[in-house]
Parts: structure tokens; C-alpha cells; sequence
């Protein structure tokens, strides 16, 4: 790209502050060159500048009655920005070899005119990957050198600092037995900063590392790497570079890679201006599509995710084609996941055999079966569909995850974590807790700076140190941004963190004593200080918090994470032991952030504090999380639990129980008088004990029969009669004129002994003669029938 860029940096502040000193340098092969100087600047105060390539520069400015602060900036030279990547949705078969292919539309921020372009690729064959194309592979920041291994083409990452670049396989690649994977390498990178990845998946979302490599390694050299593990299932490779801000090496070169995914044919549809497509073919085969933008200046994005379809072989008679769909593909038990057929025959399939458990037994013969997992695993599903000659069998390995009320989420790779949006609680500048239930990946997983972020909030980040030339390896690592500009780092001991384990950490600090405390399975570890910290931490500028990555750059942790906890106090060594096994209710004092992980599934994470911060999950994978005890409810959250609490739906502390009928006194309905049942049957919330007017329905005057009323007695206690008319007898229910609902009444009261009472039993007695029988009965019926008496 030609053009040039002009930064502006602009020093501010508050009216009558003290002059700066501005000095700007360029900052390049670790030397720092003066560019300018400027004593005593008014502010504000503006510098530009106009690189002629990209560097780095430094700002330094300082007040008299302040330290000295340093910004340091990337300058580039770019002719404009290019339009954002679209996201290629799930390819739509309609029929007849016609489908549809729909994606995002991008965004440029510099025009409104956008051209897309398709690339189609057909027929996977696994070859030899000899670097004379892009085309088998998605690409970021990877390019292709003509002269490499034995005097080949090879990939090349790219060097420099701050570098990210991938190259990973369009196409999965079936490993058959005795397949390993192999490859010619060179490198140059800064050692244990800087790191180059070869890594594997088999759903192309998630990556295992298989090798890392930091250091130099200038010549030419063979990898053989085993791949026994992977034996029958269809996997992804992917290679991948990161460098860190400064004194970067030249990068990852790679070649003649085994076993790949090459493609017989390969095109591209330009011009195209809406962002749906369809396609039609009239030869059969697999098919996988990318999409990218052009804006009006000719800048491109960055080609899509691909999307799969498979057409049945015309010219292979008989080719079956299974394959299928699940949803969902993880949760808790009993987890009810439905399986959709979605192959694309070449003639009829006339059954569907469904091993859902990974038994090697058919468990469904239904086309689209529903099957609910009652116990937790990780099962592996096969579908085997035949036809009048053949049998086949698409067999997914690992695919069903089942949990038993316990998940948590697998963190890998950059574009890998959980968000939760900026709050106030959150902040944290005094003083605060984090706990959380780690299970590290390897050590050759960690990026290339040291250590990965676990949980951040931009001033504040608990870290996993994995190899390291300045902390401590395997270690805890609390990083803090204080209100003075410094950048304080605690450590824990040399290899006090396990790989492929579960532990326990948590890590307290106390601003007004800048004391820092570790804990690791609630043992408080020694610690190692390379910069000391400094009082209460910075504003963190309006920052979410991170789960899993970093706020303002990517260090992703690399493994699982349960059980999440942010406190706005220090808490004691005791208190972490308390309930670090032990799920918490979610109201404990000073807890302002928790999130259990235990969904199972989905993009959501529930923060079961009261301040409820619920976290978006972004490309992690459920996977199952540490067992815990269930938490102690606490549903008033005053400290006690529901089975001990004498008030358990208000808060009372304190358990007063003035009337010691074993009801508090902030939720008893009556406080000063013992009233052990809680009888309230006006449901005024007065307890009958103390009620001076027992008024059912509520017109003012009372029920009948009650000792504490002091207020009129109701002609009508069950119906609302406020200026206390006459009811003629029949009318047992004072409801309207006498009817057939009377005498049901009356009929009911006889047949299931003394259900009225009161002034109801006076008017029931139609006949007045003292007994409520069948002639009441009678007589009600007769002044239904309009002969107006009660007489019979």
C-alpha cells in the first residue's frame, strides 16, 4: 500500500495546570532517536508527525508536580481501510444440484460501493501440500515465498512485532493408521516471547497444540509429529505465528506439508452484488465455498469462514453420502439432542441404523430420531444408512458432551473468551478478591508473551505464567495497574501451577498496604515481586471484564474455567477454604461478580451475584467442570441459610423472635403475641392472634367467632356486603338471588356434615325449624321455582 498517514498525538490538561515537557522518539532497533524538543509547551499542546515507513515512537511528558509518563505509539503507512470479513451462513440444498449460498454484508467505512467474490473449491483429495497456492487454505497475514525448502515455494508468516498470522486447512483431512504428519520448518523469534504453532482440531473450532517453537532455528529442518490419537477421524490443521510489540524475529516459514487437502478444481465468481447466490451444478461432488468484499478503492477483506455442501457422485453410482446434524451437542443430563439426516443420495436409502452411545449397537432406525442422554459422558454417534447394494457409515468421534449439572468453558485461541459488559462493580481499586478453578493446558499451549490472562478488567489481571525468561514457570501471576502510572507483578513459585489438572486460585490485594496475597487449593504461596505495587489501582477506563483473554490485547488463556468469582474485599485464607469446594448462593457479602459455568451449552454465561453481569460467551466450548457441593440457599442473603434461619424470606440477621413462637420478627404476622401457625384468614398479614378486625372480605366488618375482633360482626363473612342489607334465608352464599348454587350448597353441607357455619348455617335453615335437612332443600328449590317461600 502507497499514501501516507499523519498521527497527531495531543497533550491535555486541567486550566492552570503546571507547563510540560514534550519529547518525542523514534524508537528502532532498540535505540531511542530524539526527534524533537519542547520546554515548557502550553497546553494543550499538539505534535505531528509523518513516518516514511512504519516504526515505533515514544512520548514522554512530565509535569513539575508529576512522575514522568510514557505512551508509546505504531505509526503506519496505509492508503485506506479495507471492508470488514463477512460471515458465510450454513449453505441451503434446494434441490435438483441447486443451492443457496447468503452471507454478512461487510461494512467500509470509506465507501458504500462493494463487490463480492466467491471462491469455489471442489473434489478434496489428500496430498502433498507444495506451497504453490492459497487456494487449500484460509489465510491471515500468511504469504507464499518462491524460493524455500530445497529451492520450493514455502509459507511464510510474516516478521516484525505485534505479528498474528494463520494458515489453516479449508478442508478436513482423514488420518488413516501409520499417517503422521510431517513438514519442513525454519524459524526466527524472540526466545520464550515469541512463539510459532502447529495445532489440530476435528471440528475446526476449537485447536489442540501439537508442537510450539520459540528461538532460532535458521536451517531447514523435517518435523514428524504422530498422529495416532486422531486414527479414523477427519482433522484440521492449522500453523500459526505471534509476536509481541518489540524486538521480534523474521517469523515461521513452513513447506511440503503431509497429509493435506489439495482440490482438483478450483474458481472464483467476481461481481457479485447482493450477498446471496445461488449455484447449480451438474457434476456431483464435495463442494466449499469462501466469500470476501471489495470496496470502490480496490481494498479487499479478508476471505470468510468456509461453508461445506456435499452433492452425491453422479459418475460413482450407488455413493450413499451420510452424513448428519445434532442439536444441541452438549448440557445436562437428561439431555434431549435431535439428530437430523442430512445425506445426499445418489439413489434411495431405504433404512437408517443410529448408534447414538458409541456401543457399536443401533439404538434408533428412525430417519430423524430424538434421543434423550440420562447419564453423563462423551459419546460418539455413527449413522449407517443403506440401500437395496449398499452400506455406509458416517461416524463422528467425541461429538455428544453430557454433563451432570457441572460445565465449564474450554478457552483456545486468540478469538476465545467470555465479555461481561463494563460496571461499576467491577472496577475494582481498593481492594478485591478473584477466585477461580483452572485446568491449564500444556505449557506449549501459552502465547508468546510468558503468561495468559485468566480474568482482566484492564487495571487488574490474574495471569498464568507458563515459560518465561522473567517470572517464575508454572506459576500465578497477578498483574496491576495502579493510579501512578506503575505496573506492579506478583508471582507464585516455580512450577506451583499443574497442567492438565484442576486447581484452585484465588489472589487478594489491599490497596492502602499494597499487600498481595496468593492462594493455591487454599494454601496461601510464597511470593516473588519483579515490580512492587504501588496503592489503589487506575480507573480501568470503562472496560468490561474478560474471562479467559485480555482486555486491551489477546493472551489467552489456554484450558478450562470453572467457577468464577469476583469480591469487592479481601478475604482471609479461612474464608477461601471455606467454600472454595462449594457452590455459593450468590448473595455473600461483597461478592459482585460469580459466574458458575454451568450452562452446558449456549452463548450465555449468568453472573449469580446481585449484580447480575452476565457474561457472551465467543468461541469457547462447553466441556464438563469441577464437582462442587451444592450451595447452602440463602435466599434473604442475611448470612444464615433457609434451614436455619427463622425468617428465611427477609433478611434478620440478628433472629429476633420476640414472641418465641419460632417466626422472626421481621417476617412474624404477629410479633408480640404467639401465633405459630401464622393463621391469617383475612389474609391482611396480621396473624388472627393479634388481628382487631378478622375481616374476610374485607367490607369492615368482622368474621364471626373471633375473640380479638373488636368490630362488628358480618351478617355475610364470605362476601363483600358493606352496608350490611338483609339476606334473606336461602341466600347461603349472599351472593344475588337465591339459587340453584344455594342449594348445592345446602346439599353439601348435609352430605358432608357441618360444612357451613355461622350466619351461613342461619340462612340455610330456610325453614327456620332449627335443623338443616332435606326440607331446606326443598324450600330453597320452591323459591327458585318462584312460589317465594321457603315453606314447602
Amino acid at each position: 500500500m502507497s499514501g501516507s498517514f499523519k498521527p497527531t498525538i495531543t497533550v491535555t490538561a486541567e486550566t492552570n495546570s503546571p507547563s510540560v515537557d514534550i519529547r518525542v522518539f523514534r524508537r528502532s532497533d532498540d535505540n531511542l532517536t530524539p526527534l524533537d524538543h519542547l520546554l515548557d509547551a502550553s497546553l494543550p499542546y499538539k505534535y505531528p508527525f509523518t513516518p516514511e515507513t512504519a516504526d515505533n515512537y515514544m512520548l514522554t511528558f512530565g509535569t513539575e508536580d508529576a512522575k514522568e509518563c510514557r505512551l508509546y505509539l505504531r505509526t503506519q503507512v496505509v492508503a485506506n481501510i479495507p471492508p470488514s470479513k463477512c460471515t458465510l451462513y450454513e449453505i441451503e440444498y434446494i434441490g435438483d444440484n441447486s443451492y443457496v449460498l447468503a452471507w454478512s454484508p461487510s461494512h467500509d467505512v470509506e465507501s458504500d460501493t462493494l463487490l463480492y467474490c466467491i471462491k469455489e473449491l471442489s473434489n478434496p483429495l489428500k496430498c502433498m501440500e507444495t506451497c504453490d497456492g492459497l487456494e487449500n487454505w484460509t489465510v491471515d497475514n500468511f504469504t507464499i515465498l518462491p524460493e524455500g525448502h530445497d529451492g520450493s515455494p514455502c509459507f511464510y508468516s510474516g516478521g516484525g512485532n505485534d505479528r498474528y498470522s494463520t494458515l489453516t486447512a479449508v478442508a478436513p483431512v482423514l488420518i488413516e493408521s501409520g499417517d503422521e504428519l510431517t513438514f519442513w520448518k525454519k524459524y526466527s523469534t524472540e526466545e520464550c516471547w515469541d512463539y510459532a504453532y502447529v495445532e489440530v482440531s476435528t471440528d475446526g473450532g476449537i485447536f489442540d497444540v501439537l508442537e510450539s517453537y520459540t528461538g532460532e532455528n535458521t536451517a531447514w529442518t523435517k518435523s514428524t509429529i504422530d498422529l495416532s490419537d486422531y486414527y479414523g477421524r477427519s482433522v484440521y490443521f492449522r500453523f500459526r505465528f505471534r509476536s509481541d510489540f518489540v524486538y521480534s524475529g523474521n517469523g515461521f516459514y513452513i513447506a511440503d506439508i503431509y497429509p493435506a487437502v489439495c482440490f482438483e478444481e478450483w474458481k472464483t465468481i467476481p461481481d457479485i452484488v447482493d450477498t446471496t447466490f445461488q449455484v447449480f451444478h451438474a457434476a456431483d461432488c464435495n463442494y466449499y465455498y469462501m466469500v470476501k468484499a471489495a470496496d470502490a478503492e480496490g481494498s479487499e477483506s479478508g476471505w470468510s469462514n468456509f461453508q461445506h455442501i456435499i452433492l452425491p457422485y453422479s459418475d460413482s453410482p450407488g455413493r450413499l453420502n451420510p452424513f448428519f446434524t445434532a442439536h444441541p451437542k452438549t448440557g445436562h443430563r437428561p439431555l434431549q439432542v435431535q439428530f437430523t439426516d442430512i445425506s445426499i443420495p445418489h439413489e434411495p436409502i431405504l433404512s437408517w441404523a443410529w448408534d447414538v452411545d458409541g456401543d457399536g449397537l443401533t439404538d434408533i432406525d428412525e430417519r430423524h430420531p430424538r434421543w434423550t442422554y440420562e447419564d453423563p459422558g462423551i459419546y460418539s454417534v455413527s449413522l449407517t444408512v443403506d440401500s437395496d447394494v449398499l452400506s455406509e457409515t458416517q461416524r463422528f468421534i467425541d461429538y455428544i458432551h453430557v454433563f451432570d449439572g457441572e460445565s465449564a468453558l474450554m478457552i483456545q485461541g486468540d478469538n476465545c473468551y467470555v465479555s461481561c459488559p463494563a460496571s461499576p462493580d467491577l472496577k475494582l481499586t481498593e481492594v478485591f478478591t478473584i477466585e477461580a478453578w483452572i485446568k491449564p493446558a500444556d505449557r506449549g499451549a501459552f502465547q508468546p508473551s510468558g503468561y495468559t490472562k485468566l480474568i482482566d478488567n484492564y487495571c487488574c489481571a490474574l495471569c498464568v505464567v507458563g515459560s518465561d525468561p522473567v517470572f517464575n514457570d508454572d506459576s500465578i501471576l497477578l498483574r496491576l495497574h495502579h493510579a501512578d502510572h506503575s505496573i506492579s507483578y506478583t508471582t507464585t513459585p516455580a512450577q506451583s501451577v499443574h497442567p492438565d489438572s484442576w486447581q484452585h486460585v484465588a489472589a487478594t490485594y489491599v490497596g492502602s498496604t499494597c499487600e498481595v496475597t496468593v492462594y493455591i487449593d487454599g494454601i496461601e504461596q510464597s511470593l516473588y515481586q519483579a515490580m512492587s505495587p504501588a496503592g489503589p489501582l487506575a480507573d480501568n477506563g470503562g472496560h468490561g471484564l474478560m474471562i479467559g483473554n485480555g482486555t486491551g490485547d489477546s493472551s489467552n488463556f489456554f484450558g478450562l474455567i470453572d467457577e468464577v468469582r469476583v469480591w469487592e474485599v479481601g478475604r482471609t485464607g479461612a474464608e477461601i477454604r471455606e467454600n472454595m469446594d462449594a457452590s455459593l448462593c450468590g448473595y455473600e457479602s461483597g461478592l459482585v461478580g460469580y459466574w458458575p459455568m454451568n450452562e452446558g451449552s449456549g452463548e450465555t454465561v449468568a453472573d449469580h451475584s446481585v449484580c447480575g453481569n452476565n457474561g457472551s460467551v465467543v468461541n469457547a466450548a462447553w466441556r464438563e467442570g469441577i464437582g462442587l457441593s451444592p450451595a447452602p440457599v440463602d435466599l434473604d442473603g442475611d448470612g444464615i441459610v433457609n434451614t436455619e434461619d427463622n425468617c428465611p424470606g427477609k433478611p434478620n440477621p440478628g433472629q429476633e423472635d420476640s414472641d418465641t413462637d419460632g417466626f422472626g420478627d421481621r417476617c412474624d404476622n404477629c410479633v408480640e403475641i404467639e401465633n405459630p401457625n401464622q393463621a391469617d384468614v383475612d389474609e391482611d398479614d396480621i396473624g388472627n392472634a393479634c388481628d382487631t378486625c378478622t375481616d374476610s372480605d374485607g367490607d369492615g366488618f368482622g368474621d364471626p367467632g373471633y375473640g380479638a375482633s373488636t368490630c362488628e360482626e358480618d351478617n355475610c363473612p364470605d362476601v363483600f356486603n358493606p352496608d350490611q342489607g338483609h339476606i334473606e334465608r336461602g341466600n347461603v352464599n349472599c351472593k344475588g338471588g337465591v339459587d340453584i348454587l344455594d342449594a348445592l350448597a345446602v346439599v353439601n353441607h348435609i352430605i358432608n356434615a357441618d360444612v357451613l357455619s355461622g350466619a351461613a348455617c342461619e340462612r340455610a335453615d330456610c325453614n327456620d325449624d332449627g335443623a338443616i335437612d332435606v326440607l331446606d332443600v326443598i324450600g330453597i328449590v320452591n323459591m327458585i321455582l318462584g312460589h317465594g317461600s321457603c315453606v314447602p
